[in-house]
């Protein structure tokens, strides 16, 4: 029941299931060449920061471009606490309202593990639903475009059985898919401004 609770709370509409992962640290320390942790080690605060920064993220997204809808955090190590993963979360909430969308009611979902990954004291992984991914997904169809109009690498599509008509489809998808991204970020601005459409 977990699985599908965070589910429920990570896609609020069936097409919106396009998820930006972020890993705090991205690599094992001590496999470092040089002592990545400058000024010591770093607080559970700090990971936190951390997990929500550009730097982080595993997809070529920049955050600033969207706004977040949902996100799942999950905390691993013996320095993991609720109560400051809480605290940090939502004062960062409460001071950046531009890259939360308005109609929903809570952004963030937690789970804790007390046994951190080999080699760590503690770790986080983030999965958030933000509309900066339709960003990834105009870069995808505008390179798709610009190859079909020169009709390149066409021909082991059609081999396989594909028809040109399906790869005019799939580019429809695509747009739909920013498209309803995008009709979501905007209804949070006409919120904030008293706008809405009847």
């Amino acid at each position: 029941t977990d699985a599908r609770k965070q589910s429920v709370s990570l896609i609020p509409f069936p097409r919106m299931h396009f998820f930006i992962p972020s890993e705090v640290p991205l690599s094992d320390p001590s496999l470092a060449l040089f002592d990545i942790r400058q000024g010591g080690d770093k607080t559970f605060a700090d990971i936190v920061r951390e997990l929500v920064e550009p730097s982080s993220t595993l997809v070529d997204v920049d955050l600033r471009g969207g706004r977040i809808i949902s996100a799942h955090a999950t905390f691993r190590g013996a320095g993991a606490s609720l109560f400051e993963a809480f605290a940090t979360l939502s004062k960062m909430e409460q001071h950046n309202p531009e890259y939360f969308v308005r109609w929903m009611p809570t952004h963030w979902n937690y789970s804790f593990s007390s046994k951190a990954p080999p080699g760590l004291d503690t770790s986080a992984t983030l999965l958030q639903n933000s509309t900066a991914i339709k960003a990834l997904f105009d870069r995808y169809k505008s390179q798709v475009e610009k190859l079909f109009r020169r009709k390149a690498f066409l021909r082991p599509y059609g081999m396989a059985g594909m028809d040109e008509m399906e790869i005019t489809e799939s580019l429809a998808n695509v747009e739909d898919v920013i498209a309803e991204y995008q009709q979501y970020e905007v209804a949070s601005d006409e919120r904030d401004t008293g706008e809405e459409d009847f």
